[in-house]
């Protein structure tokens, strides 16, 4: 079902002018598993600079739909473009293969596993591996791009041990914050559980060797871990 609603939009690009070795199109998001979703969500890769990408893709898509949107998402950090073409909805995001690069580059670094806030609304380094790059599917373009750059984030050394033991002081941090607090001022006391699951989230995943996706995905990844369970039974 899903060939068939990226069917438009691939015919659209092959009949653009655009240069097939300078992009990559990837279905991603809900639209991988939904056979009806409200807007088929497609994550192109450009080797070119991403505001002038998208004024070319825009003016190209002005012609098929003339009420094509395009907007820069501060909060997730990526190029947006909607339109309708043969009465499906179209939701295109646009990042540069440099910067993707750049992103990967993070991925040795402890605070990239330990410093998500999943009750704030942002990109980070983790979900652009997971839902930028892992888990897409080809459509059209240079497959290359995202061979290349699954090869340099397979390079990356996660460093789990260090990363570990740093959610295990916070963890324990919070845990002692919270006794002391406990009868004296119960909103407190509410924050810092809040920082408990907050880490607890950051330390399974980590032990799981999974990356974290976003929200929308914390309670069916802890039903799914293989390690720790019962811990991710508790925080669910």
């Amino acid at each position: 079902m899903n060939d068939f609603i990226c069917s438009n939009f691939i015919m659209d690009i092959e009949n653009s002018a655009f240069d097939s070795e300078s992009y990559l199109a990837l279905l991603c998001g809900s639209s991988l598993i939904e056979s009806n979703p409200r807007d088929t969500d497609i994550f192109i890769y450009t080797t070119e600079d991403e505001q002038f990408f998208c004024k070319k893709l825009v003016d190209y898509l002005s012609h098929i739909d003339k009420t094509v949107k395009y907007c820069y998402l501060n909060s997730l950090e990526f190029h947006s473009v909607k339109y309708v073409s043969a009465g499906i909805s179209y939701s295109l995001h646009v990042v540069s293969k440099n910067r993707l690069y750049n992103i990967i580059q993070k991925a040795s670094l402890v605070e990239t596993y330990t410093d998500i806030n999943v009750f704030d609304v942002k990109l980070y380094s983790q979900t652009a591996y997971r839902k930028w790059i892992i888990e897409t599917k080809y459509l059209i373009g240079n497959v290359s791009i995202k061979e290349e750059l699954i090869a340099e984030l397979l390079k990356k050394e996660i460093p789990v041990d260090s990363a570990q033991n740093e959610l295990i002081v916070r963890l324990k941090n919070n845990i002692n914050y919270f006794n002391e607090k406990v009868t004296d001022d119960i909103v407190l006391c509410n924050l810092i559980v809040g920082q408990i699951i907050n880490n607890l989230i950051n330390y399974l995943y980590l032990v799981n060797g999974v990356y974290y996706g976003t929200l929308k995905y914390i309670k069916s990844d802890m039903r799914n871990f293989m390690y720790k369970k019962e811990l991710s039974e508790l925080t669910i």
